[in-house]
């Protein structure tokens, strides 16, 4: 069924409630006007339902066992999917939902449905996630010539910034969180705990922050806790099943965060640039379920397909909402798979929507797997945002930024100039080639940790770049001396890389610690 036909479908239920003759032929009509074709609509008034479960990294990242994680997001996207529509369904008696994806239901509801219909959907969702942040709001009736007509945008961004007023208006902390499913089915698996009878005063052994009313297995769990454990136990997680399907394998969901690599993890954090620049381009419902559809299958694609192409067949996807991505890979190969993702995802929209520039930025942050994930994911949103400033800074191109950290503390500082991090997509590429040329040199990474060390113990420009020439002769004839290469967004001034002018006057770096960094977890690692 496409857009249109959805569309369709949901506009003929609205006006068979709103007791117009031939609602068929009227919903018809609509579609026309909606695209031009029809001077007017049989206009009537609809409400709009709004909403979805925000702030949610938080509700996946209370503890670090990735079985719990994965019970986390099985949650968001069971309440997300499949509750709050069939709820809807079952108090309208037709599918209301236009478009559903990344956190944000849209629906269309008669104008006579109850303002309660929003608490009811909220309460659902609670009652399901228990300690997760819901909010839907149900708007005033609405000409339905205004949603779909000129007027759209401007009644679209009303209605959005009505359900943020609602977010903001809902205060959850529950500090002994309830579960209202004990001994009832949730992910076909019944929730079986006891009821603690003694004095409430131990925490959760998960989320350590809240108060354990139950016990199950013999670790005393709070009711929000309950429900991720309980998801986490069934769900061998539809990532992996639709990955499998896909690409034709037949990988299994790591247990723990160390079964994804022994050595070394990787998050990786990736968020869209310019969505916005493509819903402006939107003038109308259709084309909005179409986008919505578009973005949720294309992120899908292109994730499987670059963790087929990288062979990397250990792995946790914890969130794949809209343009929004939140990945737990081995650490090697984390960088040529963020080049995979931005080109594909580049290539995506550009031939979806022409001229409009989206692109992919990615955040990395590599850490052991014993890190606490959530310390990771900051780390990662971190160089995020480093990514996403290039981004805005050159535009054109999707970008990379990637950290390493070394202990709980935090990541390794870069000192001075130390490094050409974040990327463009052109740039990382260029470095990732680069590296395997320089892998074949003996003693390389010696080599490279000795220039290293001599560029930042040194602020005289001439004496590290003798040092360099003198590493150079060094070498042996039958190896290859290191000649460097063009990088993108910067200028080659020696052995120097300069953005914005030249040595003097701009922004320069050298390239030691991103070829040491990027050897290790490049295109193979070692």
């Amino acid at each position: 069924m496409n857009a249109n036909e959805k569309l369709e479908k949901i506009l003929c239920n609205l006006y068979l409630k709103s007791g117009a003759d031939a609602p068929a032929e009227c919903a018809k009509t609509a579609i026309e006007y909606m695209e031009g074709r029809a001077a007017s609509v049989p206009d009537i008034q609809v409400k709009v339902v709004k909403g979805g479960t925000y702030k949610i990294k938080s509700y996946y990242l209370e503890n670090n066992e990735l079985m719990d994680i994965r019970g986390a997001s099985t949650m968001i996207t069971l309440v997300q999917d499949k509750s709050v529509p069939e709820l809807l369904k079952a108090k309208l008696g037709y599918d209301s939902v236009v478009y559903n994806g990344g956190g944000n239901l849209f629906a269309l509801v008669p104008a006579d449905t109850d303002e309660s219909l929003g608490k009811e959907l909220e309460e659902l969702a609670q009652g399901m996630l228990v300690t997760a942040n819901s909010a839907y709001y149900i708007s005033e009736p609405v000409p339905l010539s205004k949603i779909l007509g000129k007027e759209y945008r401007d009644t679209m961004a009303y209605i959005e910034s009505e359900l943020e007023q609602r977010k903001k208006a809902k205060v959850l902390f529950d500090i002994s969180p309830e579960s209202a499913w004990i001994g009832r089915t949730l992910i076909d698996k019944p929730v079986d705990a006891s009821i603690l009878s003694e004095k409430l005063n131990e925490y959760c052994v998960k989320c350590r922050k809240r108060i354990a009313r139950y016990s199950r297995k013999g670790k005393k769990i709070c009711g929000g806790c309950l429900h991720k454990v309980v998801a986490g136990e069934e769900q061998r997680s539809q990532y992996v099943s639709e990955f499998n399907k896909r690409t034709s394998n037949n990988v299994t969901p790591p247990m723990t965060v160390s079964h994804i690599d022994k050595d070394d993890v990787a998050v990786i954090y990736a968020d869209g640039n310019n969505m916005g620049g493509i819903i402006q381009t939107i003038t109308n419902i259709s084309e909005m379920i179409d986008f919505s559809a578009f973005v949720k299958q294309q992120m899908s694609i292109l994730v499987y397909d670059s963790l087929s192409e990288c062979d990397m067949l250990k792995f946790e996807i914890v969130a794949m909402g809209g343009d929004d991505l939140f990945l737990i890979v081995p650490a090697k190969k984390s960088l040529y798979l963020a080049s995979q993702l931005i080109k594909k995802y580049e290539k995506a929209f550009a031939d979806k929507f022409p001229g409009t520039d989206s692109t992919l930025s990615v955040g990395i942050c590599i850490a052991k797997p014993s890190t606490p994930i959530k310390v990771v994911l900051e780390a990662a949103e971190d160089e995020l945002s480093k990514a996403k400033k290039l981004v805005r800074e050159n535009g054109g191109k999707g970008s990379m930024s990637f950290n390493v950290l070394q202990s709980y503390e935090g990541a390794v500082s870069d000192r001075g100039n130390g490094t050409l991090n974040p990327y463009s997509v052109t740039a990382l590429d260029q470095i990732l080639d680069f590296s395997e040329k320089v892998y074949a040199i003996r003693d390389i990474k010696t080599r490279l940790q000795n220039l290293l060390t001599a560029y930042i113990e040194s602020d005289v420009k001439e004496e590290t770049e003798l040092y360099f020439s003198y590493i150079n002769a060094k070498t042996d004839v039958r190896e290859k001396r290191i000649k460097l290469p063009e990088i993108d967004g910067y200028n080659l001034d020696g052995t120097f890389y300069v953005r914005n002018g030249n040595f003097e006057t701009g922004t320069s770096a050298f390239i030691w610690k991103d070829l040491l960094r990027v050897i290790e977890f490049g295109k193979g690692g070692v």
